[in-house]
């Protein structure tokens, strides 16, 4: 076993990286706290040597006396952070410095360039301005120095400045000695501590424990009897206690479990439906002995294999990649839903099943169980009882048309006339159109009959019944036998100058069709008379308005077509 796999190494090895790490975070942020307080340090210490520097400067300057200005500056070479010190006229000219090749020089011509911006400031507020540059390691400090005049007033025309840069690195770098040090004997107290834990880890705990995983491996292996004995009062002892409780639970449980098992087999398999369950990848784990009667597979011919050898085309190369897309989104279409599905069988033949899905979660797996119904009988006495309601349905429609038609010309009877005229009235009071009724008689019927016999007075009713029929097909038009001899036609939306047109047109498709009727007195052949009416929405307002109104009013129209002669129509003038 590798070392940094050893808990009597891993222990000490966390330790002493924890202290290096908390070792090193201290040094960083302390050292950025330093950093940060030896700038205000900096700045305070800068700003205390310009004002001292610019009172004894100008001291000297209203004396006349600027030359002893350099012997100060010079005193100041010696600090080991400075850098530059300056003193420059008004004319910006230098006359006192810490290097003497600057005296003279304007400030424009210095080797080093200074901040016009904080001279200027200085000068005409008669102040003292620092400033940090490259992140804290520079300071410069800008001062006014100013000749007084007699009054002791400050005139800023006569002022010069004071430039003052210190080097903080300086000390930065001794305050990072420090720290180093001080790091370092921290380290090697902490190490040696580390060492000592070492072995204190090794000869304390590690030993024990490997007792105690030693015991679990054997229980692992089957070694149901072991157990686990540690000396002592500590934690590890109480740890061999609860592992050996936990032993004594996990041969308990067993014991249950398996019990269970062979009562949920045998329950599994006295149950009638089929009942398969599979992995995640679709391999077949159990198939029950229903299921070997269905599929007609023995259990352990399926056992191991995909489920979809219980499935035919084109379901059985689908299967595979339905169910990796449940895993992967979650959309059902069949797990928890169930539905009627097609199965295959050993011999190759197919038959119809009920399949429910349901899925499990053991652990860190999934499985799913399905349990599977042969439903032929069902489908045919299904397929048995569905062609009993179709035969019901078309009876019950073969009634309800012998109900509303008349048998001899196929036209609607005078019960569907009656109800289809009211609901047209009805339906009138609603809207803005028209509705027109025909009512038509063939001329001198009974003398037909009397002279051709009553055969071929049917087939004289189905031939205008026809005529009929084929003038008057739009939806909504309702053809009917109204009595012996009489028709009516009810027709929707049609005013009484189109209701004019198409009596014309059906009294001239009768007399066109040339039968014969040789005791007629209108024509040699068979013919009709018409009478028309026409309303609107307007008459249907009055009170009482009904069928029996407009059947009065083309029957009225009927009646004078037959005094004028017959083989005529007249409508109704409204």
């Amino acid at each position: 076993m590798k070392i940094y796999k050893r808990l009597r190494y891993q222990l000490p090895l966390l330790t002493l990286l924890f202290i290096i790490f908390s070792l090193l975070s201290g040094y960083i942020i302390s050292l950025n706290i330093s950093r940060a307080r030896q700038i205000r340090i900096g700045e305070r210490n800068m700003s205390e040597r310009l004002n001292v520097l610019q009172g004894i400067s100008e001291i000297l300057i209203n004396e006349n006396h600027p030359e002893n200005i350099n012997n100060i500056f010079s005193s100041y070479a010696s600090e080991k952070d400075m850098i530059n010190l300056i003193a420059a006229d008004p004319e910006g000219i230098v006359f006192a410095s810490t290097s003497f090749s600057d005296i003279g020089e304007t400030i424009n011509q210095l080797p080093y360039q200074l901040d016009k911006n904080a001279v200027s400031e200085a000068i005409q507020n008669n102040s003292t301005v620092i400033l940090m540059e490259e992140k804290g390691r520079y300071l410069q400090g800008y001062s006014s120095l100013c000749k007084s005049s007699h009054r002791g007033q400050v005139i800023k025309k006569e002022c010069g400045f004071i430039y003052y840069k210190t080097d903080l690195n300086y000390h930065y770098q001794m305050i990072k000695k420090d720290f180093l040090l001080q790091l370092f004997l921290t380290g090697a107290g902490m190490l040696a501590g580390s060492i000592l834990l070492l072995f204190a880890v090794n000869f304390l705990i590690a030993k024990r424990t490997e007792t105690i995983i030693e015991g679990i491996s054997k229980f692992i292996q089957g070694d149901r009897k072991q157990k686990i004995f540690l000396k002592g009062d500590d934690e590890l002892s109480d740890l061999s206690k609860s592992v050996n409780s936990l032993f004594a639970d996990i041969s308990t449980g067993e014991y249950l479990l398996k019990e269970n098992e062979e009562r949920l087999s045998s329950i599994i398999n006295t149950i009638l439906d089929g009942i398969i369950v599979i992995n995640k990848k679709g391999i077949i784990i159990s198939f029950n002995p229903a299921a070997e009667n269905l599929f007609g597979y023995r259990s352990e011919e399926v056992t191991g294999k995909n489920v979809k050898i219980l499935m035919p085309e084109p379901y059985s190369s689908s299967h595979d990649d339905y169910l990796n897309h449940y895993l992967e989104t979650g959309e059902k279409k069949v797990i928890g839903i169930g539905r009627e599905v097609t199965g295959l069988r050993k011999d190759g033949s197919t038959f119809p099943m009920d399949l429910a899905i349901s899925e499990m979660h053991l652990w860190d797996d999934v499985y799913f169980t399905g349990i599977v119904r042969d439903i032929t009988e069902r489908k045919l006495l299904s397929e048995k009882l569905e062609k009993s309601n179709q035969d019901l349905l078309r009876s019950n429609q073969k009634l309800k048309e012998i109900a509303i038609t008349d048998g001899l010309t196929g036209l609607y009877n005078r019960r569907y006339f009656d109800i289809r005229l009211s609901e047209e009235i009805k339906r009138l009071a609603r809207s803005e159109n028209s509705l027109s009724l025909i009512l038509c008689d063939i001329d001198f019927f009974k003398l037909y009959n009397d002279s051709y016999g009553h055969l071929k007075g049917d087939e004289c009713l189905k031939s205008v019944a026809e005529v009929i029929k084929s003038k008057f097909k739009r939806g909504g038009e309702i053809c009917a036998r109204y009595g012996g001899e009489e028709f009516a036609v009810i027709l929707p939306g049609v005013d009484s100058s189109l209701l004019e047109n198409l009596s014309r047109e059906l009294r001239n498709a009768v007399l066109d069709r040339n039968t014969p009727h040789g005791n007629s007195k209108a024509s040699p052949y068979v013919t009709l008379s018409i009478g028309g009416a026409s309303i609107t929405r307007v008459m249907t307002d009055k009170a009482n308005f009904s069928n029996e109104n407009l059947i009065a009013m083309a029957d009225e129209m009927l009646y004078r077509a037959k005094e004028m002669g017959r083989n005529t129509f007249i409508i109704h003038p409204g």
